[in-house]
């Protein structure tokens, strides 16, 4: 059972609790022991693991990245081979970055171009 992609909410992890319904009763719990642990982990000033950190930091700059990306950039984007261009569609939509939906498009467009 995966929690990315909540068919209603689209939050990853699902948010409105439509996804929990499908998993058993002791995942649950695992699932409620853990994000239990992280709250008391966040909220008593607890800093997380040094792989942690540089993911976050990783994520920032790449978000920051994104906000100043000109017309030209998007350009080089859609240009790139397709395989490339999956990879940092894949890559993007993990880090949640605000650029998902335009590399999306990009490579729909190429797709039905025959690219």
């Amino acid at each position: 059972m995966s929690l990315s992609d909540c068919p209603k909410c689209w939050d990853t992890p699902c948010t409105c609790g439509y996804q929990y319904w499908f998993m058993t009763l002791d995942r649950l719990e695992q699932v409620a022991k853990t994000a239990r642990k992280a709250l008391a982990d966040r909220r008593g000033g607890r800093r997380p693991p040094a792989d942690v950190r540089e993911e976050l930091e990783r994520q920032k700059a790449n978000a920051e990245a994104a906000k100043r990306m000109t017309s030209e950039d998007w350009h080089r984007t859609i240009e790139i081979p397709a395989a490339q261009l999956m990879t940092a569609i894949e890559e993007d939509a993990r880090m949640r970055a605000p650029v998902s939906h335009a590399l999306l498009d990009a490579y729909a467009t190429r797709e039905r171009k025959g690219g």
